[in-house]
C-alpha cells in the first residue's frame, strides 16, 4: 500500500496494490492546540506526518476493521543504508495489538525473530527462537525489503537506525523500534507526543500524551469521534520497565498502560483493564513528536 501526502495543496491519495483500489481526498491542518499540525480529512479521518520519516493515520487503508495505519517514507534507497540490528516489535491485527517480540536483521541476508511472553522477568532477548528466513532489498523498489520464510513472502521497509515496518502474512502489520542496548532515560523520552488512539469498540480519537522528564505522572488529551474528550493526569508515576530498555508503564488499580518508545520520536501505547482473570486491551495508540 502507498499513501501520498501533498501538504502544500492539502490533499492525499492512497493506492492499494493488492486490490487496485485508489482513494483520494483533501484535508485541513488542525489549529487545535491539543493536536496542532495534524491533518483532518474531509471525511473526518486523522493524519499525523513527520515529513520524510513516518505517517500515522486513521484512514482505513487496510480495511475497515482496524482504525490505525502506519507508514515509513519511501524516499530512500535502502541499498545505501545500514539496516542491520535488533528491533522490538508489536504486531497489530484486525482487533489492535496481537503480539510482541524481537526481530533481528543480520548480515548475510538472514533474519530471526521471537515472540515474548506477557511477563518479561529477565533482560529482553527475544530476537530468535520462533522463526528465521532471508531478506534482501527489492530489485523492483529500493525503498522496500522482501522477507522470505519457507513458502511465505512478506514486504517491509526500514527507517534506518529507527523503525521497521513489516506486513503480516496472516493479515495486519508489525512495527519494530530499534532496540537500545542500554536503558532509555526519562530525559530522552520527555515531551509531547501527538497520537491517534483506537478503542476496542472502534471509536477513534486524536490528541496527545505529555511524558515527564522523571518518574512522575503523565497527562493526556484525546478527542474521540463518538465519546468526546478524555483528558487528565495519572495518579501514579510513569516507570521504566526493569527488563525492557525502552518500555515505560503505569499501573493504576485495574488499569495498566504500556508505552514502547523510540525516544523523542515515536510512541506505541496500549491500555489494558483487569477483568478479574485476565488483561483485556481497551485502547491502542500510535503517536509521534511533530
Amino acid at each position: 500500500m502507498s499513501l501520498q501526502i501533498d501538504s502544500a495543496n492539502e490533499d492525499y491519495s492512497f493506492y492499494n496494490e493488492t486490490t487496485g483500489n485508489t482513494i483520494s481526498g483533501t484535508f485541513n491542518v488542525s489549529t487545535n492546540p491539543n493536536y496542532a499540525g495534524t491533518y483532518i480529512t474531509s471525511n473526518d479521518h486523522f493524519i499525523i506526518e513527520v515529513p520524510e520519516e513516518i505517517i500515522i493515520t486513521s484512514i482505513p487503508l487496510g480495511g475497515k476493521a482496524f482504525g490505525l495505519s502506519f507508514g515509513i517514507s519511501s524516499e530512500r534507497d535502502l541499498n545505501d543504508e545500514n539496516l542491520l540490528g535488533n528491533y522490538i516489535f508489536i504486531r497489530y491485527d484486525s482487533d489492535g495489538l496481537d503480539a510482541y517480540g524481537g526481530f533481528a536483521i543480520n548480515a548475510g541476508g538472514t533474519y530471526t525473530y521471537g515472540l515474548a511472553p506477557d511477563e518479561v522477568t529477565s533482560p529482553f532477548n527475544y530476537f530468535q527462537g520462533d522463526g528465521s528466513g532471508t531478506w534482501n532489498v527489492s530489485p523492483d523498489d529500493s525503498s522496500r525489503i522482501t522477507f522470505v520464510e519457507g513458502v511465505y513472502t512478506a514486504t517491509g521497509t526500514i527507517l534506518p537506525g529507527k523503525l521497521l515496518l513489516l506486513n503480516d502474512t496472516a493479515g495486519g502489520y508489525n512495527i519494530g523500534i530499534k532496540y537500545p542496548s542500554s536503558p532509555v532515560s526519562f530525559g530522552e523520552i520527555a515531551g509531547t507526543y501527538t497520537c491517534i488512539d483506537y478503542l476496542e469498540d472502534g471509536d477513534v480519537g486524536i490528541g496527545h500524551y505529555q511524558l515527564p522528564s522523571s518518574s512522575a505522572p503523565i497527562s493526556w488529551y484525546i478527542d474521540y469521534q463518538n465519546y468526546g474528550v478524555d483528558s487528565g493526569t495519572s495518579t501514579d508515576n510513569l516507570e521504566r520497565h526493569p527488563y525492557i530498555n525502552n518500555l515505560f508503564t503505569i499501573m493504576e488499580g485495574d488499569w495498566y498502560t504500556s508505552m514502547l518508545l523510540l525516544p523523542g520520536d515515536v510512541i506505541l501505547h496500549n491500555c489494558a483493564e483487569w477483568d478479574g482473570s485476565d488483561w483485556n486491551i481497551v485502547s491502542t495508540g500510535i503517536g509521534a513528536r511533530i
